[in-house]
């Protein structure tokens, strides 16, 4: 959605942008962040090329959930379809409601 003069893109919803902001921080590499390179997720340092636990990824993802403006809570579900990638939901709580994620690799 543009701004009306075409210079940027706007959220339609408060609850849109919640969800855009989680799924980039998520998908986002650690020290990748053009702005912020303490933001996003360590994939390198801790998930790939490892074998990492269900319970540690879940701690990581939530905790990129939770440091969004505007989050009051979240969980997550966590699968690994029959290709062995890693999929899920983060369904995050705000004081306007909740907010389903869908995060697939």
């Amino acid at each position: 959605m543009d701004d009306g003069g075409g210079g940027i893109a706007l959220t339609p919803s408060f609850a849109y942008s919640v969800a855009q902001k989680t799924a980039n921080e998520i998908k986002l590499f650690k020290g990748e962040g053009w702005y912020d390179r303490s933001q996003g997720v360590s994939h390198f340092q801790d998930i790939l090329g490892v074998n990492p636990n269900w319970g540690y990824i879940r701690t990581l993802l939530l905790g990129c959930a939770l440091g969004i403006d505007g989050v009051t809570d979240a969980t997550i579900d966590l699968y690994v379809n029959d290709k062995r990638q890693l999929g899920g939901n983060i369904f995050i709580l705000t004081q306007e409601g909740e907010i389903n994620v869908q995060y697939i690799n």
